[in-house]
């Protein structure tokens, strides 16, 4: 009858169960860290993504007064993966679908709804929501994608008070009076039918 001989199993050291915890940790943060890195905007009231390289990636950007006492901001630079800007009063409004509006103590935000891909150039609308003349700062930051974002030079401006005192934003542009009346009259393929029909009748009629 042969003899067995068992030898001692193969255990880990107690360096690598230590080190076990870090790595499934790490190989976790780089999978999923991307995808949640800026999905639905950019940290409150923050233009510093938090996350990859700060680099020159060729976007810029332009703000002109407006004769209301606002100004618009104009930007250009191809696709991008998010965007923060804040401004140190006042308010943005008529933001495009992909931008969102939030409300911070040092001033109004905006910044990327999702992490899609858009496309610049564009324009943003802001208000003098105090009604007051003065200097406004804006601060702003592009990410390109995560692991690159561009920080814009900062631009200050002098506005004049607004024009109406209210507060609020200019109201949007009304629809054009001819384009209503159309979308309110017959389509000829039911109007000249209909016009034909009461024509006989009324020739019946007499």
């Amino acid at each position: 009858m042969g003899i067995i001989v068992k030898g001692k199993p193969d255990l880990p050291s107690a360096r690598a169960l230590a080190r076990a915890p870090r790595q499934v940790a790490l190989v976790l943060q780089l999978l999923f860290l991307p995808s949640f890195a800026y999905p639905s905007g950019a940290p409150l009231c923050s233009t510093r993504p938090g996350h990859g390289t700060r680099t020159s990636l060729g976007y810029s950007w332009t703000i002109e007064k407006t004769s209301d006492g606002g100004a618009t901001i104009s930007f250009s630079g191809g696709t991008y993966a998010g965007m923060s800007v804040v401004a140190s009063r006042g308010g943005f409004y008529d933001l495009p679908a992909e931008l969102q509006e939030r409300s911070c103590d040092s001033g109004p935000q905006f910044t990327h709804e999702d992490s899609a891909a858009k496309t610049l150039p564009m324009g943003i609308k802001w208000f003098n929501k105090e009604d007051r003349a003065g200097s406004v700062r804006f601060d702003g930051v592009i990410a390109e994608s995560y692991s690159r974002y561009q920080t814009l030079n900062p631009i200050t401006i002098n506005v004049d008070a607004g024009t109406d005192g209210s507060g609020d934003p200019p109201p949007t542009a009304s629809p054009d009076d001819s384009a209503a009346d159309h979308r309110f009259s017959l389509p000829l393929f039911v109007a000249l039918p209909t016009a034909a029909l009461i024509t006989s009748y009324m020739a019946v009629a007499e």
